[in-house]
C-alpha cells in the first residue's frame, strides 16, 4: 500500500494556513466592540478556504439565544435553522437542507459547553474527508475566539448596568422632590434603551390604581393609550417584553415590577422600534432594583402623595 506523501503535505499545509488566517481574523477584531465583524469574517473566510457557496455561524449567549448570525451566502431564516441543527447535536456532519445538495455542519463547543453553530453548503461535490477535518481544526480555532466574546460581552453588560445604577444612585441623591425623582428616572430609561418612549407608572397599593406616572416619549400618545399600557404592564412580575397598544404596533415594550419586600410600588416601561434582548433584561432589572428602593425611601419620609 503506498502512501501519498504529496497529498498528505498539501493538506498539512492547508491546514497551516487556515489557522494562521483564523489568528489573523481573532487577533483583528476579538478586541472590537463590533464583534459580529470578526464572526462574519471568520464566515467569509470559511466559506472561501473550503470552496463553499454559503457559510454561517450562530454564536449563542450565555441563555443559549442567537447573539451573533454571520451569513455568508444563506437566506437569513436558512442560515439560524442550519446553524441550530448544527449547535443541537456533537461532531461533525451533514445538514439538513432542501435547497442545498451538498452541507456540512458542526458544533463550536468548550469543554462539553456548545458556543455556536457553523454551517457550510455547496452546489457542486460534496466536502472530502480532508475538508471535514479542515472544518474540525478550525473549530478548535473558533472555540477560543467565542470564549473570548462572551467574556468581552458580559464584562460590557456588567460595566453597563453599573454605569446605571451608578446615575440612579446620583439622582436619588440630588433631587429632592418624588415628581423630578421619577422625571428623571424616565429620561434615564430612555437614555440607557435607545427607547422612543419611556414611562414610569406609581400605583399606592398593590393594584392597577396607579395615582402618579412620569412619562416621556417622542410620540404624542394619547391618555387612553397611556392609561392602556399601565394596565397592562402592571399585571408584570418579572422583566419582559409586554404587548403593545394597536395604536402602538411598529414599537416594542419592555416592563419591569417595582417591588420591595413583597409590596408594589409600581412599573417601569420602555419602549423602542427594534426588539429587547436578554441583557436589556437584565439591564431594566438592576435599574429597576435602584428605583424601586429609593421610591421605597420616599413613602417611608412621607415624600409621597396621598
Amino acid at each position: 500500500m503506498s502512501i501519498d506523501y504529496e497529498g498528505a503535505l498539501y493538506w498539512k499545509e492547508r491546514t497551516l494556513q487556515l489557522v494562521l488566517a483564523l489568528d489573523k481574523v481573532r487577533d483583528s477584531y476579538v478586541d472590537s466592540d463590533a464583534p459580529s465583524q470578526m464572526f462574519n469574517a471568520f464566515a467569509e473566510l470559511l466559506r472561501d478556504q473550503l470552496a463553499a457557496e454559503a457559510c454561517a455561524i450562530a454564536v449563542t449567549d450565555a441563555d443559549g439565544e442567537i447573539a451573533y448570525l454571520a451569513n455568508a451566502g444563506f437566506e437569513t431564516t436558512e442560515a439560524q435553522g442550519l446553524c441550530r441543527e448544527a449547535l443541537s447535536r456533537g461532531g461533525t456532519g451533514p445538514l439538513t437542507s432542501a435547497r442545498w445538495p451538498h452541507t456540512l455542519g458542526i458544533q463550536i463547543i468548550l469543554q462539553r459547553y456548545p458556543l455556536a453553530g457553523l454551517a457550510l453548503a455547496r452546489e457542486d461535490a460534496p466536502f472530502s474527508v480532508q475538508e471535514v477535518g479542515l472544518l474540525s481544526v478550525a473549530e478548535s480555532q473558533l472555540d477560543s475566539a467565542v470564549l473570548q466574546v462572551r467574556t468581552l460581552a458580559e464584562l460590557r453588560q456588567r460595566n453597563r448596568e453599573l454605569e446605571a445604577i451608578y446615575e440612579i444612585d446620583r439622582l436619588r441623591d440630588t433631587v429632592a422632590r418624588e415628581s423630578d425623582l421619577l422625571s428623571g428616572f424616565t429620561s434615564l430609561v430612555m437614555h440607557h434603551f435607545g427607547g422612543a418612549f419611556g414611562l414610569i407608572a406609581v400605583c399606592t397599593d398593590d393594584s392597577d390604581d396607579y395615582s402618579l406616572r412620569a412619562d416621556e416619549s417622542a410620540m404624542d400618545l394619547p391618555q387612553a393609550v397611556l392609561d392602556a399600557i399601565c394596565r397592562t404592564a402592571g399585571k408584570v412580575n418579572v422583566s419582559q417584553q409586554i404587548a403593545p397598544p394597536v395604536e402602538m404596533q411598529d414599537v416594542r415594550l419592555l416592563a419591569a415590577p417595582m417591588v420591595v419586600a413583597g409590596q408594589r410600588y409600581g412599573t417601569v416601561v420602555v419602549g423602542r422600534e427594534h426588539g429587547f434582548r436578554v441583557d436589556d433584561e437584565r439591564l431594566i432589572a438592576a435599574m429597576v432594583s435602584q428605583m424601586d428602593a429609593a421610591l421605597a425611601e420616599a413613602r417611608a419620609m412621607g415624600d409621597w402623595p396621598e
